[in-house]
């Protein structure tokens, strides 16, 4: 039976992504957390992909069919509009969630209202699933804040995140092909406190065929062109606040002088 109001909703996209699928979805289905929904959209894959997933039975399988290919970052942002769930974990379809995964990340967010995204340290896995280094990533938030803008500390797909923090500040931009969640994980970081979980929880894939290696250059200049904005926008803030308090001081120039002449007034 489908649960109506699940507790987290993990969200993936898969476009043509057969080979590893079946790993995925296994990871997820066996997960020691079970209150969620699994919503995947498939977007416009030309091979086995949705086969694939109507082969499963389990109802916290949703199925969306893209009628045509509109890419990872609309098909999320169309997934965070159906999405039922208080988080959203995010989940890519060549990767692993270690089983604990949801339970750990799902405890930390109930415990922690202030924090917006939870990710986790990761191992990078080939194309077998032979399991290689271990990526750590800092788990402070006041590390992560001081040094976000100079690198990714977040494993999209380890990531789970507060479905109102990630819609209030608009979702992912579509204007970004690649590094779209960087570009997010800074406009969350404006409101809400960021965390990584130390022990692993997720394992990412990388063979020479995935995005992160094929697309290399092309996520740098995305990156690079993300934290671009982000000091403009950080510096538009801090002029407005200028502003702001001259017009304050403005303000209070005019009243002095208002209860000067007033008094004057009085005094002839």
């Amino acid at each position: 039976m489908r649960t109506i109001n699940p507790k987290v909703t993990v969200l993936m996209s898969v476009y043509n992504g057969e080979k590893y699928l079946r790993e995925a979805i296994d990871s997820i289905l066996g997960q020691t957390f079970k209150d969620f929904e699994f919503l995947i959209i498939d977007d416009g894959s030309t091979d086995s992909s949705a086969d694939i997933i109507r082969s499963y039975t389990d109802p916290r399988i949703r199925l969306v069919q893209n009628e045509k290919n509109i890419g990872l970052t609309r098909s999320l942002n169309k997934g965070l509009k159906l999405a039922k769930g208080e988080y959203i974990a995010r989940m890519d379809a060549d990767d692993i969630s270690l089983p604990e995964r949801l339970e750990i990340q799902t405890a930390f967010m109930f415990k922690n209202l202030g924090y917006g995204v939870v990710g986790s340290s990761y191992y990078h896995i080939d194309g077998s699933g032979k399991r290689g280094p271990l990526i750590r990533v800092l788990t402070k938030n006041t590390e992560i804040q001081k040094e976000l803008k100079k690198k990714n500390w977040f494993g999209h797909g380890s990531v789970m995140m507060r479905r109102d923090a990630v819609l209030e500040v608009g979702g992912y931009d579509e204007r970004y092909k690649y590094a779209q969640d960087y570009d997010l994980w800074l406009r969350i970081a404006k409101a809400y406190r960021l965390a990584n979980i130390e022990q692993p929880l997720y394992c990412w894939r990388v063979t020479p065929f995935c995005i992160s290696e094929r697309k290399k250059a092309e996520q740098k200049h995305y990156a690079n062109l993300i934290i671009l904005r982000a000091d403009i926008r950080e510096r538009k803030i801090l002029f407005d606040l200028r502003r702001l308090v001259l017009k304050l001081k403005e303000y209070w120039i005019r009243r002095k002088l208002e209860l000067i002449e007033k008094t004057d007034r009085k005094s002839v």
